[in-house]
């Protein structure tokens, strides 16, 4: 949600899984790690002095965590910076219409075939022939919804064939 009002463009949810999951990762072990863990990691020289200190683990994975991100964040203000300069950071307009796969491969990764009657009914083909019973057709953005299923089991399968 906070990436759409951001309005920052991460299709596969890079950020949350890897960025957001991953401070969360080097987070937890301050959190849930036992005072006999924080010794045999070799933290503390005793469990005396691991619960004297119990909070400091935490401060440490916390100061660990943002050097990650703002390390993180530097490179890929240097890298994508450097690629918007030279202009190569995003495909042109057409290639993004057309699609990559098309562009990189001469065919299109969504080898469906949509077959209506009349413009009622559909029935969907997979690329090699073989009949859908149940077709995902997912949203525009992921984030704002979960995509839809449309059940195509009742369809007319002698309808004309339209490619999509």
């Amino acid at each position: 949600m906070m990436l759409v009002k951001l309005k920052i463009d991460d299709p596969l949810d890079a950020f949350p899984v890897h960025g957001a999951c991953g401070f969360w990762g080097v987070l937890a072990p301050g959190i849930f790690l036992s005072y006999q863990e924080a010794v045999a990691a070799g933290y503390f020289a005793d469990v005396e002095e691991a619960a004297a200190n119990h909070g400091v683990q935490f401060g440490i994975q916390f100061v660990g965590a943002l050097v990650i991100a703002c390390w993180t964040v530097v490179n890929a203000l240097g890298i994508f910076g450097l690629l918007k300069y030279a202009n190569i950071l995003r495909v042109s307009a057409e290639d993004e219409k057309t699609g990559l796969d098309k562009k990189e491969h001469g065919i299109s990764s969504y080898g469906m075939t949509m077959r209506s009657k009349g413009g009622i009914g559909m029935k969907a083909m997979m690329g090699d022939g073989t009949p859908a019973s149940t077709l995902e057709m997912p949203d525009r953005d992921r984030r704002e919804g979960s995509g839809r299923k449309l059940d195509l089991t009742n369809i007319d399968e002698e309808a004309p064939s339209a490619k999509v």
